[in-house]
């Protein structure tokens, strides 16, 4: 149970072969990444105000969250330290994210937007 809304979920089961991260992305901005291995699912950490306002997408990758927002900026988070690694601005919101490697893709209504993230 959340104090507010979840807008978004992904797994890191592209990562492993089991899930072991659940991450959550909230209308308040905050991240929750909740542990999926333990007896009772427990939340392990929260990036508090990853954005300005809600977060409208997000995927993990590696030990890496991608998150998007109303602020119109996708952020990478390091799993490890929790601390932002990088960001970029977008056109829009975006509705959802994918990572391959070095490239970002966010999607906004009918566009994709591709970003190197380097």
């Amino acid at each position: 149970n959340t104090k507010s809304n979840i807008n978004c979920l992904v797994t890191d089961e592209q990562v492993h072969e089991i899930a072991k991260y659940l991450v959550s992305g909230h209308d308040n901005g905050n991240v929750d990444v909740w542990n999926l291995l333990s007896i009772e699912t427990t939340l392990l950490f929260t990036v508090v105000s990853a954005h300005k306002s809600s977060i409208t997408a997000l995927t993990v990758r590696s030990a890496e969250i991608f998150t998007a927002g109303e602020d119109n900026l996708i952020k990478i988070w390091d799993m490890k330290t929790k601390n932002l690694i990088s960001q970029m601005s977008h056109h829009s919101s975006a509705s959802s994210l994918c990572v391959d490697r070095d490239l970002i893709i966010a999607s906004s209504g009918k566009y994709l937007s591709f970003y190197d993230r380097n």
